[in-house]
């Protein structure tokens, strides 16, 4: 029975392989919208006058196997938008930007863009990322296993 179990395991990966496409896995518990919004701030406002986005596309449709919890991750998703944009507006040179937010009730995934045209000198970047890239690369192994 354990053979059984490992060679579908084996075959599950391979064919994640060829498809060639790793999916947003969610946690059970949600997102932690207070957690991304203060580590995305607290880096963004580093690179405050530093940073000068001149595109910023961005586009989410939420989809999970529960409706409820689809309208939950709708809601803190828009509020994280509504938090979000207007701080980047405020902080940096944005001159051409949209942002939306939305969900399919019947996904049982969810898919996302994202797009960012922006200009900095190296070396600010670099100062910030050996600052925050901890605490950005410990939220990318919770929500992209």
């Amino acid at each position: 029975k354990e053979e059984t179990e490992a060679e579908q395991k084996k075959s599950e990966e391979s064919e994640k392989k060829k498809s060639g496409k790793s999916a947003l896995s969610l946690p059970k518990d949600g997102l932690d919208v207070g957690e991304i919004a203060g580590t995305v701030r607290d880096f963004l406002s580093d690179l405050t006058d530093r940073l000068r986005i001149s595109r910023l596309r961005a586009r989410v449709v939420i989809g999970t196997d529960d409706a409820a919890q689809t309208g939950i991750l709708l809601g803190q998703t828009a509020a994280l938008c509504g938090i979000i944009v207007p701080f980047l507006e405020n902080t940096f040179d944005m001159q051409d930007y949209h942002v939306s937010a939305d969900a399919d009730f019947n996904a049982d995934h969810t898919e996302w863009a994202f797009t960012v045209n922006c200009s900095i000198r190296p070396i600010s970047l670099v100062r910030v990322l050996l600052r925050h890239g901890k605490p950005m690369y410990k939220l990318y192994k919770k929500y992209f296993k």
